[in-house]
């Protein structure tokens, strides 16, 4: 509340007025991306405890669980999960950790083509093809896994900046 007296003491009031107005857009957006991303990675945590349990894989839920926490973690997050999760499944049965890890991959590829635009786009007001395009096309643009951390900026603030239209930078 003492900032917000700040701007009005040192700015004219329609520039103070405005300034406030996109650092509360700017709130709003960010905490909806977070919150669509912990929505998300409920979401699949949820798919992998289904179909681990269904195909009567060792320690579903826990598995299930790790990969939902670990999916938090920005592009490597979900691959760390497997890894463990792998691991756990191949000291029981080598087969079914080979499976495990088609599970894995196949459940992936749904989540993040189908289930992810769709949840995180939502949730910041925007349309799906902005999500996907931009960030496909972001990512082409750099090429390599050293920008990939700029994707995670990238796509919020996207939003924040071009809102429900459909624009791919």
């Amino acid at each position: 509340m003492q900032i917000r007296k700040v701007f009005f003491a040192f700015l004219p009031k329609e520039k103070a007025d405005a300034f406030l107005k996109v650092c509360s857009l700017t709130y709003q957006t960010f905490a909806n991306f977070l919150t669509g991303q912990c929505l998300e990675a409920v979401i699949l945590g949820g798919m992998f405890v289904m179909t681990l349990s269904i195909l009567r894989m060792p320690y579903a839920l826990l598995i299930g669980v790790l990969i939902a926490f670990t999916a938090l973690i920005p592009i490597f997050g979900a691959f760390i999960g497997c890894a463990v999760g792998g691991f756990l499944i191949f000291m029981v049965s080598p087969k079914q950790a080979i499976l495990f890890i088609i599970v894995f991959l196949v459940l992936q590829q749904i989540e993040g083509n189908l289930i992810y635009p769709h949840v995180v786009g939502e949730s910041v007001g925007a349309s799906v093809n902005l999500g996907a395009g931009s960030s496909y096309n972001r990512w082409k643009s750099y090429g390599d896994r050293r920008n990939a951390c700029f994707l995670f900026r990238y796509f919020p603030c996207s939003i924040l900046f071009f809102g429900n239209s459909y624009i791919c930078i």
